[in-house]
């Protein structure tokens, strides 16, 4: 253990009857300190414990006592205390050092954690309520004992719920992988509701409720039984699937419906027949689509126990959207041939009203802190798509402080930011602890308490401060947009894993997303929106972007051919090396290539691998050299290509070349072409991945000025630089654009927010300016009041340029920030 005892150990739930009986709590607590190595008198021990029994029961507080048995680092004497004992010493001076001074906590937004208590001691529990107050929690989860209530306890807990299959099948079916599976999904969610409500708790109070964690369908165990005559409901459902996406029994190699079954197979042999490679797509989309229909029937179903609208998830640990993984589950130990894991499709879940809040999860260290950037922008986007259908409109997420490992300072208070300045509704740690109920997941025995603490108080601080504008606001669309892989991931190589870093045990081209991202919106000040394969489809949605990135191999065809009109019509299309070449059955597509004229060798399909934390060259895979082409015969820029590079063949004449590989021939690796009003580029590198090339380290925060290849950032923003107007921005007194300082727009009825999260694009205190498009934010110069800095707590004055369509204040920039701009 750290600060304060090692090898620490515990002895719960022993129950005081009346009787002691040391003997029998002699033996136990003498193999309890063999575990911990404290070497003291049997006698001493069950004389010490006595005393601490007879206090419990004098007191009348609790008949089932938790013990904690440890040794003390400063002297090596050993203690024996009571759960409420050595929390009050080892945790809550830590809470009680906390600022005094009056500040504005959050009322709205549910910022929660959890406690453990191990034991039902009433007054360990309200030790823990008086410290979460103290944080600015706006609830306080009690992970199960059924005695903690609302008016004892005095405050408003706030979870709530029991994990609940992923498929409505029974447990002994041949899909049912062990799972707790209730198929009277009325008497499951009453069961949930009224556990909840016997606490006393009105169903306003129940502010996040989780029915399931890290759901993930194992490929063969957990495949829907189409074909068991007891599940008819299936089977219909399975036909209904494919009928909806104008298939018939004889594409699929069937005479009728009834003979159609779905493919178990993890993966297809290379030369598989169409009709198979269809049966395996389709099957594979069919359970990650059926079991987001389940959950959403579960979530009515308990909504309608407790209250329209009760903030219900499921917490995904899917990293990044990934929804297929290949001979993959959780970790490379367990990869197998033809088997593979299914989880949700986020947009899709979204649609379907899975959950009434869309949830993931971080477990990465400080150094990959601006990841949760990148998961609220998709979070964020499947919840826009989903509005027009009555899907789910918001999202939250469990930050793990026990995963800040290095303690970067600030890390933890951008991450939080990031998060609800992102435009999350919601915010759980994952969890105080204490740890030595829920060994090797809590944060309450780190040596960084302190720290961790304070900068949990400041997040929670600024967002109180803005919570009257932050908490009704939403995100701000861009014009800008990445296409979300999702089709590909069927037809990936097995070796991609559920994992944290979004550039280990993940493909080249969704490492290639993540890069495009990284480089645009976090450290090029250009927000970027995500849009899926569906959305693609609506001419609406796609009529909002001017510019659209694609990473992904596989695109179903009607998605491809939608790009290309869509591009016709006065979009600009960007293709990574290798997008939209091949179709959702794996078959070669043609379609944007014949567009512009200009064809391209296959890429390799690339599984990066995990990478040690070590100084000096990036561990990416060096590709290609090259340069970028300037305009008016400036001399050209070199880069560096990381992951796969392809080749075109003799290119359309009426091509622009943008960049060339290195060598004698010095060969495209970069064409634009105007189809008619718009534009394709096709690129034959991967300029994403090829930013990421120090962005693989967990332990430190790379400066964005210096440890990023700028040719490449400058590269992807020349991709918008024409023709996406400006949100916001932040600049040098000079009007220079600061490189390395992410703004979010949030707007309402009432106001906007900027988010702004210094990632060390200019040192801490550092005067800068922020630029705010008005028209953006739904505001004009005549309708702007107040502007306010949640950090500083003090009123901005505003710059309004004559004739601009903006404003300019002078800000400091600190880890990060909200400013507040008021309605008049």
């Amino acid at each position: 253990m750290s600060a304060g005892c090692v090898s620490l150990g515990r002895l719960s739930r022993y129950r005081y009857a009346g009787t002691r009986r040391p003997l029998n709590l002699t033996a136990q607590l003498e193999k309890l300190y063999q575990t911990v190595e404290v070497n003291v008198t049997l006698d001493g021990v069950a004389s010490v414990l006595a005393a601490v029994l007879a206090w419990g029961a004098h007191e009348g507080q609790c008949d089932d006592l938790g013990v904690v048995v440890g040794k003390h680092r400063d002297n090596n004497t050993h203690f024996v205390e009571t759960f409420r004992e050595y929390n009050a010493r080892r945790y809550w001076p830590t809470f009680a050092a906390l600022p005094t001074t009056p500040t504005t906590m959050p009322r709205e937004f549910p910022i929660t954690d959890s406690f453990r208590t191990g034991d039902n001691d009433l007054l360990s529990a309200k030790d823990a309520v008086r410290a979460a107050a103290l944080l600015g929690l706006h609830g306080l989860a009690f992970n199960g004992p059924a005695w903690v209530q609302r008016d004892t306890v005095g405050y408003a807990l706030t979870a709530g719920g029991a994990e609940v299959a992923l498929l409505d099948y029974p447990p002994n079916a041949p899909s049912g992988g062990g799972r707790k599976t209730p198929t009277n999904l009325t008497d499951w969610a009453s069961g949930v509701a009224d556990a909840l409500l016997a606490r006393g708790f009105l169903p306003s109070e129940i502010k996040v409720t989780p029915i399931h964690d890290e759901p993930g369908m194992l490929i063969p165990q957990d495949f829907p039984p189409v074909s068991n005559a007891a599940f008819p409901g299936v089977s219909q459902r399975w036909v209904g699937y494919l009928e909806a996406r104008g298939l018939t029994p004889a594409m699929l190699g069937a005479s009728t419906w009834k003979n159609v079954r779905p493919s178990s197979a993890g993966a297809v042999t290379p030369g598989s027949s169409l009709v198979s490679r269809r049966l395996y797509y389709h099957s594979l989309r069919f359970v990650s689509w059926d079991s987001g229909r389940y959950l959403g029937e579960a979530t009515r179903h308990l909504e309608a126990d407790l209250m329209a609208g009760t903030p219900i998830y499921v917490n995904w640990n899917n990293m990044g959207a990934h929804w297929y993984y290949p001979g993959g589950l959780d970790t490379l130990a367990t990869v197998a041939v033809g088997t593979g894991q299914i989880n949700h499709d986020w947009f899709e879940f979204a649609r379907q009203r899975g959950g009434t809040m869309l949830w993931t999860e971080d477990w990465f260290g400080d150094g990959l802190s601006w990841q949760w950037s990148y998961y609220a922008a998709l979070l964020s986007s499947a919840c826009r798509l989903a509005i027009p259908s009555g899907g789910t409109q918001s999202f939250g997420g469990y930050i793990v402080p026990r995963s800040s490992n290095a303690r970067v300072d600030g890390a933890l208070l951008r991450r939080v930011v990031s998060l609800i300045g992102g435009g999350a509704k919601a915010l759980t740690y994952f969890g105080f602890g204490p740890e030595y109920n829920f060994p090797g997941n809590c944060y309450s025995e780190s040596s960084h308490l302190g720290a961790i603490l304070a900068e949990q108080h400041q997040a929670h601080s600024l967002i109180g401060a803005v919570e009257p504008l932050l908490w009704p606001a939403r995100r701000v669309a861009s014009r800008v947009a990445i296409l979300a892989h999702r089709t590909a991931n069927a037809w990936d190589p097995a070796g991609t894993a559920k994992w944290e870093n979004q550039t280990e045990h993940t493909m080249g081209y969704q490492a290639d997303q993540f890069g495009i991202y990284l480089a645009l919106a976090v450290h090029g000040g250009a927000p970027c929106d995500f849009v899926d394969e569906d959305a693609v489809l609506n001419d609406t949605v796609m009529a909002a972007y001017r510019v659209l990135f694609v990473t992904e191999p596989n695109i179903p065809a009607a998605v491809t051919e939608r790009l290309g009109t869509w591009a016709k019509a006065g979009g600009s299309l960007v293709l990574s090396a290798g997008a939209a070449t091949l179709n959702e059955y794996n078959d070669t597509d043609t379609t944007l290539s014949t567009l512009t004229g200009n064809t391209l060798s296959q890429l390799n399909r690339r599984v990066l691998p995990e990478v040690p934390e070590v100084a000096g060259p990036s561990p990416l895979p060096l590709a290609a050299h090259g340069f970028i082409e300037r305009a008016g015969g400036m001399p050209h820029v070199p880069f560096l290509a990381y992951g796969d590079v392809n080749s075109f063949g003799p290119p359309n004449p009426a091509s622009a070349t943008l960049s060339t590989f290195a060598g004698p021939s010095k060969s495209p690796s970069g064409l634009e072409t105007t189809v008619m009003n718009g534009r394709i580029v096709q690129l034959a590198w991967q300029p994403g991945l090829s930013y990421l090339v120090n962005a693989t380290q967990e332990y430190t925060i790379p400066s964005p000025r210096d440890r990023f290849p700028t040719v490449v950032r400058d590269f992807l923003s020349a991709m918008i630089a024409t023709t996406v107007p400006v949100t916001t921005t932040i600049e040098t007194s000079a009007g220079t654009a600061v490189v390395g300082v992410e703004t979010v727009l949030l707007a309402s009825s009432v106001g906007a927010v900027v988010t702004v999260v210094n990632w060390g694009g200019v040192e801490v205190g550092a005067e800068v300016t922020l630029r705010v498009n008005l028209s953006a934010a739904g505001l004009t110069v005549g309708t702007v009041g107040k502007v306010f800095d949640a950090w500083s707590r003090q009123d901005l004055t505003p710059v309004f340029p004559s004739g601009a369509a903006y404003m300019t204040v002078c800000i400091r920039a600190y880890h990060a920030n909200f400013i507040a701009i008021y309605r008049t």
